[in-house]
């Protein structure tokens, strides 16, 4: 039988949760002059709405439009609903620029290096 070695970093992965990952993400798009939106109740909103829309005070032009996935307390991932997906597919057909965020992409640093404008995909 071969052991099978899991990623620490996909471990403190799980530990993370939605809110989390948003609470990080808003903290340094703040630092790096970004405006944030973030509906606090979708319920009252359309279907699909993404999670958040971050504007560039300092890149003229620069607009992000971002789904975040965390894990729930069983250590599973949140799911995007089809209406998001269709969210993410127009706006990606567009000019803005629009992610689906997991703790993986956090630990990893690709979230911060796209919000420096150093990494696209």
């Amino acid at each position: 039988m071969t052991k099978r070695v899991v990623d620490p970093k996909v471990l403190l992965a799980r530990e993370w949760s939605e809110a989390s990952l948003q609470n990080a993400i808003v903290e340094v798009a703040t630092m790096l002059g970004f405006l944030v939106y973030h509906t606090h109740d979708s319920r009252r909103s359309q279907a699909g709405e993404l999670d958040l829309h971050l504007v560039s005070r300092t890149v003229p032009s620069r607009d992000i439009h971002s789904e975040l996935k965390g894990y729930d307390s069983r250590g599973h991932l949140g799911q995007l609903s089809a209406e998001q997906w269709e969210w993410l597919y127009w706006l990606q057909q567009g000019d803005g620029e629009a992610y689906l965020w997991t703790p993986e992409d956090w630990l990893e640093n690709h979230i911060i290096a796209i919000l420096k404008g150093e990494e696209t995909t």
